[in-house]
Formats: structure tokens, sequence, C-alpha cells
């Protein structure tokens, strides 16, 4: 079985035997085929699953299963247009192509129903319930949406630095900690800096561990961007489970960079969902997202999830990132 997480910026891959063990595991460049194409990314992803198999010492007519969880594979359109292209490649196998938020769920609560909230660079909100209708709020990007994600909290603490310049906000410690990560001068620099084609969405998000240091600190303009951002989860978890009609308790996943590394901002999350939920199980991840495509392969042979199969998962959970990385030069 293999499982494929593949997200914007990097994509993880491993390949297990029916038990759950892991044989073989790896990385490669992003497979959201909006950036990178649809040719360029089945591609990859055939080259992906060759490279594990070649890894584990298979040869490709063991593989019975791949599900693949992709971002950019959101609406029904585009899991047409990536299976017409990736489905030939795989002509003897099970293959099943997922949205990234879809298998992240699935592992991350071993249910085929709760609701996921991602929050990292870009962000979104994520539901299914048994009867397998799913539901969302966001994920279009960060013109769009991105609500509440790293770019959000990153770009809100910009804007309070421009407003407090212009007279209209107080002033905040965001301002002197950002030029001093970005060794600039001053306002001026940081317009400059932005308007930068090389400063992409990514560079931006990173520099919303800027304002939670401010938060830690006690900065009133910090704390406010992060409650609202919190907020915003809480309003999304509600409207995704109303949507789904599902009933408490379910559990309710956060995951992404931003809440993984910020456990103050897990438990703002976490309390803005139970205030409008109070019968909600708002919990970490208990498998990785590449896992819940591996449960969703196995489940599509109609293999048994038992307890022995999770645990043989988990126990790999924090053995490392060993294993062989893909690059472009390698694929395209």
């Amino acid at each position: 079985m293999i499982g494929i997480d593949g997200g914007a910026t990097q994509t993880r891959g491993i390949l297990t035997d029916p038990e759950g063990r892991i044989r073989a595991r790896l990385k490669a460049p992003g497979t959201n085929y909006h950036h990178t194409g649809l040719q360029d990314t089945a591609n990859l992803l055939y080259s992906m699953c060759m490279e594990l198999l070649k890894q584990a010492g298979r040869e490709p007519d063991s593989l019975r299963a791949v599900c693949m969880g992709l971002a950019g594979a959101g609406r029904p359109a585009d899991r047409q247009r990536l299976h017409g292209q990736i489905s030939p490649l795989f002509s003897q196998e099970t293959l099943l192509l997922e949205t990234d938020a879809s298998i992240a769920l699935h592992g991350g609560c071993l249910s085929k129903e709760g609701v996921l909230v991602i929050a990292g660079t870009g962000s979104i909100v994520y539901g299914q319930n048994t009867d397998r209708m799913t539901a969302r709020v966001g994920g279009y990007g960060p013109i769009l949406s991105d609500d509440g994600s790293g770019y959000a909290i990153a770009r809100a603490g910009l804007r309070a630095i421009m407003l407090a310049r212009d007279g209209m906000a107080p002033s905040t410690m965001i301002r002197d900690k950002i030029l001093r990560r970005l060794f600039l001068q001053s306002e001026d620099d940081i317009v400059e800096w932005t308007m930068n084609p090389q400063t992409d969405k990514a560079a931006i998000a990173q520099l919303a561990s800027v304002v939670f240091e401010s938060l830690v600190e006690g900065d009133e303009t910090a704390r406010k961007i992060i409650q609202d951002a919190a907020d915003v989860f809480g309003r999304a978890v509600q409207c995704v489970a109303g949507k789904l009609n599902l009933s408490e308790p379910f559990a309710a996943v956060l995951t992404g960079g931003i809440i993984e590394h910020n456990e103050v901002y897990f438990d703002l999350v976490k309390e803005e969902i139970q205030v409008r939920l109070p019968g909600a199980e708002v919990i970490h991840p208990i498998l990785q997202p590449v896992k819940g495509a591996v449960l969703k392969a196995l489940e599509a042979l109609d293999i048994p999830i038992q307890e022995t199969l999770i645990a043989n998962l988990k126990e790999s959970e924090t053995s490392g990132e060993s294993g062989t990385n893909i690059t472009e030069a390698e694929w395209a």
C-alpha cells in the first residue's frame, strides 16, 4: 500500500505492508497541479511510487492500492482532471484521489466523521459526516480566504505597523521585532520588502512567529490579531458542523505549522470552538496525513483497521524522516 500527501510545497509518500508497518518513505517537491501542471504532477507522483517500491525491494506488480491526498484537488473538476492524467499510469492498482484535507482528517481522528482545521501558510476548515457528505470553509488562497493562517496573521502584523506609522493605530512592539528579523531600518524598508517580487507568500507567513512573540510579551495589538484569528476558526468549525448536521461529541482536529508550533494558538482556537460547540473534542492529530492516506488505501481493499495496525503506524510517527528525497531535476 502507498499513501501520498501532496502539498503545495512538499509531498510525502510512504509504503506499508497490510499490517501498517512502513517499509519505505520519501519526500519530494510540491504536487499542486495548479502550480506544477498536470503532466509534471502526474510524472512526479508516479516516480515517487516507483521509488518507494524500489526502496522496499518490491516489484511494481506487487502494489495493490495507492491513495493520493493532493492539494488543489478540492473540486470535482480538479479530481477529474487529475484522475484522467494519473490513472493510466496505475492500470492494475486501486487508485484513490482525495483532497489533502480528506486524508488529514482521516488520519487525524481515525474516523469518517469530524472537522479538520489546517492552519499553516494558508488555511482551510474541512468536515465530513458518516454519510460521506463534506463541507468546507476557506482554502481558496490568500486573496479570497486563508483567514487565521500564518500568512493572515503576519499580514495583520505588517498592517498594524503601517497603521501605527500613519497615526491610525497605537504603536506595537511588532514593528521593532520585524525590522530586526528582516534586517531593515524603517517602515519604508518594509514597504519595499513587501513589494519585492521575491517576497512570496511563504516569506510573509514566516513573520507570524514575530506576532506570537509579541503576544507572549504582552503586546495588545498582537493579542487582538491572534484572538481575531482564533475567532475565525471557531466560527468556521461551527459553520461546517452545521452544514453536516454533526452531533456532539465529534472530533475537531487542529493541525498545520502555525498551530503545531504555537501551543497558545492551539489553546485559543480550542476555546473558541468549545464556546460554540461545548461537546466538540478538540485534539492534535493522531496520525500524520500521509498515514491517513494509507488507511484509506487499506479500507478500499476491505482490510480491517485494527488496533495493531494503528499501533504499527504510530510506532514510526516520531522515527524521523529517513529515506530518499526526489528533486525536480530527477523527474522533470
